[in-house]
């Protein structure tokens, strides 16, 4: 009773919040998406919408309400050059992959950058000190940071909390009359636990009618060991949502199980925290996206996973014994309420069912809720409880310094602490690093001379080396000329053991910024007003092995005056 009456006083007061709402639109070109609010990605949710921008940079951004910048962000990673305002009903937007800002807030990050003699900053404000009004042109559009192409990725979070909310259910003007695609669902045996039993599990097709889905025989029967004493029977369900305007598949927001009339699973898209983002590993049948890249969303959970998508607490486990059946119905809808429903009757089939106790023993098996430390004279390695997901068999090779802990393809929540003696005594100890899988992992020096780091990556552990300077090399112009004439310069900047830490351009000593776009491994400067005579370039590339190198050009930056002759004199 508690649990229901506190899920409608939550529904009354997001009811009221959307409500209140009118936002305006952060575009004002027609609204498409690319990419809907919880859609699966590999290790995270998609925590926003991805607004289209028609292939272009540069279109101007709109605060969606009154409220004041809170908080800036420059990184050549993640959101790239991203903004974020306060606005009230305590809801926070955000704009991320920018190309630019305007006006006072564009100069603030100048200042910042300069201050800090850095292009990556990051800071925060008070209300007060940068009021936006509704509808005001805040910054434009653009491919910075991991975006893989021009768009708008736009986020509302709860101020409070910094959950992140559905955009979708708030108000925004996006046509959508297209239905969830049901295409498949897959049965899976589970232990006691929740967890998937090896090699039980069947996927059945499905095929569209005018309503919707409908799978092709209306009973779907499973072997009888798929049924256990203690253990059960769950679904999962691969579905996609479009939306007009759009090609592309989308997440889906809600989806019921259920048989007759009696909920067994729901879920519902309306907020995560971002703590919880990776549990996506656990939300979508990871065993299907590894074998064919397909994502089944699961009409289940495991008592590990602490996801707020749920609105009920029941975790869809059915317990079918050999020669019963079920029926159940399952729905998906999308936002705006279109939907797709298929019915049918599950069947264990008669027969033995599987009398196995232990299917996962801990001699052999990461069990989730175990911690783990292996240790040896040069290493040592730590794993905290509920880093796996779900029983994982033990792969684990101790020769150091070639170490090997699970597979790469295998994902994990939590980070795995990783300290490892140095090895190369003929190079110091800044010039090693850990690699994981032939990659640069972030290395520090601990108080023991080790190499410590941390990795949510399974797979090969070594050390690597890096006493090779990064190489900067001009791109878009000729590096031999003495006259440049271009307003923005660019070059690229190769590193490739470790990665970039620093990168500085001096023009006749004095600092300015230098854009690093590291997708590209591109560094770019839009030059400023200089004065009329030659002009001295330097740019000094750090790597995180504090190898440094230094380019220099000297030239004019300008066409240089011409220089008057003496008139002639006459006798």
């Amino acid at each position: 009773m508690k649990l229901h009456f506190f899920l409608i006083v939550v529904l009354i007061s997001a009811c009221k919040l959307i409500a209140q709402t009118n936002f305006h639109p952060p575009l004002l070109i027609p609204l498409n998406l690319a990419a809907n609010f919880g859609e699966l990605r590999p290790n995270h949710f998609h925590m926003g919408v991805d607004f289209k921008t028609n292939g272009r940079e540069g279109l101007p951004l709109y605060s969606i309400d009154k409220g004041y910048v809170a908080r800036v962000k420059i990184s050549p990673n993640g959101y790239g050059k991203v903004i974020y305002i306060n606005h009230p009903n305590n809801i926070t937007s955000v704009y991320a992959h920018c190309s630019g800002f305007v006006g006072i807030l564009d100069s603030l990050v100048k200042q910042k950058q300069q201050e800090a003699e850095n292009f990556e900053v990051e800071f925060y404000l008070d209300e007060g000190e940068l009021p936006i009004n509704k509808g005001e042109h805040v910054a434009f559009s653009g491919n910075t940071g991991s975006s893989t192409g021009p768009h708008l990725h736009f986020e509302l979070r709860n101020t409070t909390t910094e959950a992140a909310l559905n955009p979708l259910k708030f108000g925004f003007d996006i046509k959508d009359t297209k239905v969830p695609q049901i295409s498949a669902l897959k049965v899976v045996a589970l232990t006691k636990k929740g967890y998937q039993i090896p090699n039980k599990s069947l996927i059945f097709p499905l095929k569209k009618n005018g309503k919707g889905s409908i799978v092709k025989a209306t009973t779907i029967e499973i072997p009888s060991n798929f049924c256990s004493l203690d253990g059960g029977q769950a679904l999962s369900f691969e579905v996609n949502d479009f939306i007009d305007g759009s090609t592309n598949a989308c997440g889906i927001y809600e989806s019921h199980l259920s048989s007759l009339g009696d909920t067994l699973f729901q879920q519902r898209m309306d907020s995560i925290y971002f703590d919880h983002s990776r549990f996506v590993n656990s939300h979508k049948d990871y065993d299907e996206y590894l074998i064919s890249k397909r994502k089944f969303n699961k009409a289940y959970k495991v008592a590990q996973n602490p996801l707020t998508i749920y609105p009920i607490n029941q975790i869809g486990i059915l317990t079918l014994q050999p020669g019963d059946s079920i029926q159940l119905n399952y729905t998906a809808n999308d936002v705006k309420n279109n939907a797709s429903s298929l019915d049918f009757t599950l069947k264990a089939k008669k027969g033995e069912r599987n009398n196995l106790i232990d299917f996962y023993s801990p001699s052999t098996h990461f069990i989730p809720d175990s911690s783990y430390i292996f240790q040896g004279e040069n290493y040592i390695i730590s794993i905290p409880a509920f880093t796996f997901y779900e029983p994982l068999k033990k792969y684990v090779v101790l020769a150091y310094p070639n170490l090997i802990l699970g597979n790469q393809k295998d994902p994990i929540q939590l980070p795995i602490t990783l300290k490892l003696k140095p090895i190369y005594s003929k190079v110091t100890i800044e010039k090693q690093f850990i690699k994981i899988n032939n990659s640069y992992t972030k290395t520090t020096i601990n108080k023991e001379n080790w190499l410590e780091a941390e990795t949510k990556t399974l797979g090969k552990i070594n050390i690597g080396i890096d006493t090779i300077p990064p190489t900067v090399n001009a791109l878009n112009f000729n590096s031999t000329d003495t006259l440049l004439t271009k307003k923005t310069l660019t070059w690229k900047v190769n590193e490739g053991q470790t990665e970039l830490i620093d990168y500085d351009l001096l023009i006749d000593s004095i600092w300015y910024v230098l854009e690093y776009e590291k997708k590209g491994s591109y560094l770019i400067v839009t030059l400023p007003m200089l004065s009329n005579e030659p002009h001295t370039l330097e740019i000094v590339a750090v790597d995180a092995c504090q190898n440094k190198t230094s380019w220099t050009w000297k030239g004019w930056l300008t066409k240089p005056p011409i220089k008057e002759e003496s008139p002639t004199k006459l006798d």
